[in-house]
């Protein structure tokens, strides 16, 4: 391959190997920088999911927060109308 280079680009085999060399060099930092890339991402990710997954959660508990009603409303028995008088001692004459 040294002997390729060299006579394509009209440099020496020394040269042409200095040549490949840092070539592999700079390819294997490439692959280096690339997985530790793949790695951060990947964190950041599951991170992420991890905080979209609380914020659902925290919006859920929000909104029963905000709808659960203040108090009981009075309890109606099967012999009461609406808007008759409850009897004393009821939820509803207190």
């Amino acid at each position: 391959m040294a002997a390729t280079i060299s006579q394509t680009t009209g440099k020496s085999e020394a040269e042409a190997n200095q040549m490949i060399d840092n070539l592999e060099r700079s390819a294997q930092q490439a692959k280096e920088t690339g997985a530790q890339a793949a790695n951060t991402t990947g964190a950041t990710f599951i991170a992420l999911a991890i905080s979209m997954f609380l914020g659902a959660v925290a919006a859920a508990l929000g909104s029963l927060a905000a709808t659960a009603p203040r108090f009981a409303p009075p309890y109606r028995g099967a012999g009461e109308r609406a808007g008759a008088r409850a009897e004393a001692g009821t939820y509803a004459s207190r």
